[in-house]
């Protein structure tokens, strides 16, 4: 009976936690489906108890990431009874579940990977499968034994027989090719705007650390991975899940623990290894600005300071100079970040760079906003309108951008005097390019609905900009 064999599989992940605090005890709910299946022997017997869980565990249309692991049964059960195509479906829904959470649970992600696997098999789609499957045997076998490994690495060897035309020898690629190609995919996926296809891929890409590989390529692939995800994290608009993710990433590149509120001490690694240089940088960065976002101003500071001497270029160090101007921003010390602002889009004009030159004026202008006082405001408004256009212009098709200056623009000349009318400028622009991004994003999967979260304020505003603006007719 596959079921209750995939059940005594699952148990040795359930003795690992506690029951679920929700409603719906996912566990309970696993023991049911077995037992529900154990008495007919129909798989339609143990779906539809899962079917009525996930049902009844959803909370306003969503599910909690605690429920991900009902997808990989729910699968399998799919595919036990000859329809892997549906099986397939439910893992990629039970991933992006799982992948959701802040962070997502390394032993779930794997049971419903390897059933993916399977999924893939049955269909005849056999080198997906075996990319599938080879980096997560590896995890399967640190986390429950050899033999686990051993039995997912000889699936593997039998579907690369099958495999006629295609190329059999993908089952012994090595398993750092295999992960570098799902970054390299993540990586296509996010500048694709498809953040919940790069998070999987990213998160798939991920090696144990008692991989048999060179362990600099190791703590380079997981840097890599682990900043991906924050990325796509803060593309989605979800700035405390990317904090978490790149708080991930300085645990790798750290050389001990790191509290965040001072410089980190990088392994000798970041320096010695140009690739592993450009990741400390990214993940760094990335993670001064989401922790602003989140109100961590100390944090931000600190990972400014880790990578400060990896600022080796012009456009690094404008960089790091915006990134801690506007940390001093938050902490509203106009003055100060009017001085930075200045020196920053000097030097981005003495190089030729027109993108972070505008950036720096339309940084400036804010600035000079919120120290404008009397019938300056006006002025300064004014000039806050025509950097926003001007820095919008420049982006080009960069959609992220546009939409970040536009809609940054209009919350600053509304929060400046909370009046709506001020805001109408560029109110409409800015609603427009939101709505270009969105189509972007391409669906909730993709970010979408997160993204709509980020801009609630802004939308607040535009509503209000054209209902003051009907009245005032």
């Amino acid at each position: 009976m596959r079921l209750l064999h995939l059940m005594s599989a699952a148990l040795f992940i359930l003795v690992a936690f506690p029951a679920a605090a929700g409603h719906v005890d996912p566990y309970k709910v696993m023991e049911e489906a077995a037992q529900a299946y154990g008495k007919s022997e129909r798989y339609a017997d143990a779906r539809a108890v899962l079917s009525k869980a996930l049902r009844e565990a959803a909370h306003a249309g969503s599910l909690d990431p605690v429920y991900a692991i009902l997808y990989a049964m729910y699968a399998d059960t799919a595919r036990f009874d000859g329809n892997p195509s549906f099986a397939l479906q439910l893992t990629d829904e039970g991933l992006a579940l799982a992948l959701s959470a802040p962070e997502p649970d390394t032993d779930v992600k794997n049971m419903l990977l390897v059933s993916r696997a399977y999924a893939l098999a049955d269909l005849g789609r056999y080198a997906e499968a075996i990319g599938t499957v080879r980096i997560t045997a590896l995890w399967m076998g640190e986390r429950f034994g050899a033999e686990h490994r051993k039995e997912l690495e000889d699936e593997a060897a039998v579907w690369a027989q099958k495999l006629a035309g295609d190329d059999p020898n993908v089952a012994g690629a090595p398993v750092v090719e295999l992960a570098v190609t799902l970054l390299d995919q993540a990586r296509e996926a996010l500048d694709a705007y498809d953040t919940a296809r790069a998070i999987m891929l990213a998160s798939r890409a991920i090696l144990p650390d008692g991989t048999a590989v060179g362990g600099t390529e190791v703590l380079s692939i997981n840097a890599r991975a682990q900043t991906l995800v924050g990325v796509a994290y803060g593309i989605e608009g979800r700035p405390a899940a990317a904090v978490t993710a790149l708080r991930r990433v300085a645990e790798i590149l750290c050389a001990g623990p790191w509290d965040g509120k001072r410089p980190a001490a990088l392994l000798p690694a970041v320096r010695e290894n140009p690739a592993i240089r450009d990741v400390a940088w990214d993940s760094f960065s990335y993670l001064a600005s989401n922790a602003v976002a989140v109100g961590e101003p100390d944090l931000a500071l600190a990972a400014l300071a880790t990578v400060e001497d990896l600022a080796d270029n012009p456009a690094r160090r404008f960089a790091l100079m915006v990134q801690r101007a506007g940390v001093i921003f938050s902490r509203k010390d106009y003055r100060e970040a009017e001085r930075i602002f200045v020196a920053t889009g000097r030097d981005a004009e003495a190089v030729g760079d027109r993108l972070n030159a505008s950036l720096a004026d339309f940084y400036l202008a804010i600035a000079r906003l919120y120290l404008a006082a009397g019938d300056d405001v006006a002025t300064a408004r004014e000039a806050l309108v025509t950097a926003a256009r001007r820095a919008a212009d420049i982006a080009g098709s960069d959609l992220q951008m546009r939409q970040y200056v536009l809609t940054t623009a209009t919350r600053m000349l509304f929060m400046r005097s909370f009046d709506h009318m001020d805001a109408l400028p560029l109110a409409e622009p800015a609603f427009q390019a939101f709505k270009a991004r969105q189509a972007a994003l391409g669906g909730y999967d993709s970010g979408q609905e997160a993204a709509r979260r980020d801009q609630r304020s802004f939308l607040d505003i535009y509503v209000g900009a054209n209902y003051a603006a009907a009245r005032a007719k």
